[in-house]
């Protein structure tokens, strides 16, 4: 390629924005969730760290502040489903922000299975979450650990299935490539 060649990738976004919407969301989470300014603050220097420097896992300590502060107040349905939004978005930012490098561009059609893939694991989720607060009896221990139980073994047959189906596709023709 020469100086004036240039790559269309076609509708994308630049890398620092999924870095400005980590911290967006691992902030706005936090508000909403009510907590107090110094564990806002944590909150935002882990979420900084983490984009400043992705390997470090501070994206991953966003997230666990915030399971925090839900385990610390009076549950609800709306803690409960900003709490589950906003521990996966930065599970998926932290992985992308991984690989993708502050200066690069991500096409949005790249980015479409991830999003697919979010979309349908909070649907199941949140879907969960009400269910499990409409089952509110005199004992709720056993009935959450069972529901618990039952969402975990569903997200890990969901992602068995969602790797499956992918890994098929790219193995389309049935046959596996190897050197002999």
């Amino acid at each position: 390629m020469s100086r004036n060649d240039s790559l269309s990738i076609g509708p994308s976004i630049h890398g620092v924005w999924l870095r400005a919407l980590t911290v967006g969301i691992a902030v706005a989470a936090g508000a909403a969730l009510g907590l107090a300014w110094g564990w806002l603050g944590v909150l935002l220097v882990a979420a900084l760290v983490g984009v400043v420097l992705p390997f470090t896992a501070g994206v991953w300590i966003s997230a666990v502040v915030l399971i925090g502060a839900l385990l610390t107040q009076p549950a609800s349905f709306a803690t409960v489903a900003i709490t589950a939004a906003a521990v996966h978005a930065l599970h998926v930012l932290g992985s992308l922000l991984l690989v993708v490098r502050v200066s690069s561009r991500v096409s949005l059609r790249a980015l479409a299975p991830t999003a697919k893939r979010f979309v349908f694991i909070q649907l199941f989720t949140q879907a969960l979450g009400v269910v499990v607060g409409l089952l509110n009896v005199e004992t709720p221990t056993p009935v959450a650990v069972i529901a618990g139980s039952a969402a975990g073994l569903a997200v890990i047959a969901a992602g068995v299935w969602i790797w499956n189906k992918q890994r098929h596709f790219a193995f389309s023709d049935g046959h596996t490539h190897s050197q002999r």
